[in-house]
């Protein structure tokens, strides 16, 4: 069998004010990600996984006050984020179980780290090796008890990490904000269901807010999170396809 490897993309910072175009409202989107303003204060904590070089954190840090949490594999991008003085940073690839990780960087391309990669069809490229770990195992070193947000953009990597996290830990976080790959694996698609039942079940409210697949997904906790039932009709409906008409037409 072939070795494995996990894709890593480095990234500079002139994405940021593109990637921050919907910071302001009840509803921000940033770096893509689509999450409820309204839980959060300075006392919030926010894990952000697959932080690339901090731009979702240092925006949220800016906008909350919270505490964030960067976990970044790629090295480049974790040597690049710069920490305000609530942020913290760690060289972790997340996965579905704790071990070390092979990360592959191809030589002139920038990608994010998570595709998993036969060695035979791997481009010519960089690699490196940094500690996996789980979410469960990550909180527990940490000492981090509760997750008002967490920020899941870990490139395929993100079933591995559901499948490996107990129901318990994920009744302790209020928003999960995150970019499934089936539009890079569309054979993920079963597997995205089977998540977004057993969330279902845990008592959050899934609300997809990309066309075709599941690029930016919500999922909040009803139990954790006091938002009204208009406040979850105005977030399904005219936001979600207002944003969705102009991403279109930022495209012509």
């Amino acid at each position: 069998m072939p070795t494995n490897f996990l894709m890593a993309m480095t990234q500079s910072d002139d994405h940021t004010l593109r990637e921050t175009r919907y910071i302001n409202g009840d509803f921000p989107e940033i770096c893509c990600h689509t999450f409820y303003s309204g839980a959060l204060d300075e006392t919030s904590v926010v894990v952000d996984l697959g932080g690339s070089i901090g731009v979702f954190s240092s925006a949220l840090a800016t906008l909350k006050n919270c505490t964030c949490h960067i976990v970044e594999a790629a090295g480049a991008n974790y040597r690049a984020i710069q920490l305000g003085k609530k942020n913290h940073k760690y060289h972790h690839a997340i996965t579905g179980s704790d071990g070390p990780i092979d990360l592959l960087i191809p030589d002139g391309e920038e990608f994010h780290w998570g595709m998993v990669t036969p060695e035979d069809d791997a481009p010519a490229g960089t690699r490196e090796t940094v500690p996996g770990i789980t979410l469960e195992s990550f909180l527990k070193n940490q000492d981090i008890a509760r997750i008002d947000l967490l920020k899941v953009d870990i490139e395929g990597a993100e079933i591995d990490m559901f499948d490996s996290t107990p129901d318990r830990i994920l009744c302790k976080i209020g928003q999960i904000t995150i970019e499934f790959h089936d539009f890079v694996s569309p054979e993920m698609g079963p597997h995205i269901e089977r998540i977004k039942a057993r969330l279902k079940d845990l008592g959050f409210t899934c609300i997809v807010f990309t066309r075709n697949f599941h690029g930016d997904v919500l999922f909040i906790n009803r139990n954790l999170v006091p938002l009204s039932s208009w406040r979850l009709i105005l977030l399904a409906g005219p936001i979600k396809y207002w944003r969705g008409l102009k991403r279109i037409f930022d495209r012509i």
